[in-house]
């Protein structure tokens, strides 16, 4: 969950960028001309809605490239990278430890930082939270690493999980013996395939946030798959004008499985206990006068 994005060309302050939940007001942006080839100055282009769009800052600002960066993450510091430095690339939350031109001082008091929305999402569906934004040299209070990792996960889950799928079969009776007694039965058979599973994460120690602690994390896959059957039977019997008695017995039989790939060892006794296999009712209903 590596994230770079293009800077615009030709601006002179120098402003690094930390990842937030909330986006500043200087920040707008709008649908981009399909004749547009490239941002102009004070926006930068972006995807969102299924669209192009234009991002516009009311103050211009640029991205620090310092000569151990990496921000094409090709292996190889900027330095000894003349690409890198051709490329316009920010890096979000980067704390850079030099100064723009003509800036003396503490690097974090002269680069002020701006705070923008940044989506974040993968294309090869990678769970494992350590690889979203490293925690190294970046702006205070900025979230990141496995940190953010693991919120981004917990926040959009998976993005493959499949839709559950269900084959349902039922068949019913419904008979009148008399006029004070009828019954109704029903049998049914439901195949159930790709079931929510909770897949076990790779146990990790932290330390942040503190105290240190260890990490278990579960992700939702959809690795079960299982089948029910049944049946019920209830009647009505008017032992009265206005009083009938209905009693009534379920029976539930489930049966689920786990896919080979699958290290759920919970869902399956949690749900499959859950859940009571007979039920008897006896109602009594009066209608008054």
């Amino acid at each position: 969950m590596k994230l770079a994005f293009p800077r615009p060309q030709l601006l002179a302050a120098a402003f690094t960028l930390a990842a937030s939940i909330f986006s500043v007001s200087t920040l707008t942006a709008q649908t981009a001309p399909t004749n547009t080839p490239k941002p102009v100055i004070a926006t930068t282009l972006g995807y969102g809605g299924d669209q192009l769009l234009n991002f516009t800052y009311t103050q211009n600002f640029d991205c620090i490239d310092q000569p151990n960066s990496d921000l094409n993450f090709n292996g190889i510091v900027a330095a000894n990278d003349p690409g890198e430095m051709q490329i316009p690339i920010c890096q979000v939350g980067t704390q850079p430890s030099i100064n723009p031109n003509g800036k003396p001082g503490n690097p974090q008091v002269t680069t002020p930082a701006i705070f923008v929305l940044v989506p974040m999402f993968s294309t090869n569906n990678d769970q494992n939270p350590n690889d979203a934004i490293s925690c190294d040299n970046v702006v205070p209070n900025t979230t990141c690493g496995a940190a953010l990792g693991n919120t981004l996960i917990s926040l959009f889950g998976n993005p493959v999980l499949k839709n559950q799928r269900l084959i349902a079969t039922e068949a019913g009776l419904r008979k009148k013996l008399s006029e004070k007694i009828s019954f109704d039965s029903t049998v049914f058979y439901n195949r159930y395939q790709d079931l929510v599973s909770e897949e076990a994460g790779a146990t990790r120690l932290e330390t942040d946030p503190p105290p240190e602690h260890l990490l278990m994390p579960t992700y939702l896959s959809d690795l079960l798959y299982g089948e029910t059957h049944g049946g019920e039977i209830f009647a009505n019997v008017k032992l009265a004008a206005r009083w009938t008695m209905s009693p009534g017995y379920t029976f539930l039989a489930m049966h689920l499985h786990t896919e080979a790939a699958s290290l759920d060892t919970t869902t399956i006794p949690e749900t499959e206990g859950g859940i009571p296999n007979q039920q008897a009712q006896l109602r009594s209903n009066v209608n008054l006068p």
